[in-house]
Order: C-alpha cells, then sequence, then structure tokens
C-alpha cells in the first residue's frame, strides 16, 4: 500500500497493489474516487480537494506521485 499526495491536484491517492492498471473508476462522494481492475478488486482510493480533510502538516509527509515524461517531453525539459 502506498500513499501519495500531488499538492497541484490537491489529490491524496491510496494505492493497493503495486502498479494495478485501473479498468474502471467510480465516483463513491464528491471528493473520492475508487479504482478497479479488470477483475473487479480495489486497487485505489483518491480524495480530491485533500486539504478540506487532511492537515498541510499530514498531507507534506506524504510522497509525491511519479511524473513520467515521454522522451518529446523529457527533450523540451533539457
Amino acid at each position: 500500500m502506498r500513499f501519495t499526495y500531488d499538492p497541484n491536484a490537491d489529490a491524496l491517492a491510496v494505492e493497493l497493489g503495486n502498479e494495478v492498471k485501473s479498468a474502471k473508476m467510480v465516483k463513491l462522494a464528491p471528493d473520492v474516487n475508487v479504482d478497479f481492475d479488470k477483475r473487479g478488486r480495489l486497487v485505489t482510493v483518491e480524495v480530491l480537494n485533500a486539504s478540506l480533510y487532511y492537515s498541510q502538516a499530514e498531507l507534506a509527509d506524504l510522497e509525491a506521485p511519479v511524473v513520467w515524461l515521454s522522451v518529446a517531453e523529457a527533450v523540451k525539459e533539457s
């Protein structure tokens, strides 16, 4: 299980598996989405507007999500 926080999106994610692909997203509440894999197993819980529900101190302790760049994007960054 891994907890990440993206301050730009103000989104907290709880990933229940390692690199499991989401096949279906369901909105549980206005700020809560859950993802299921192709077998129907829960793989991610996402809390949007996380700073409304958690303190900045709690969120700051979480790691940032990994952001992957395409080759073209990486060239532009260099």
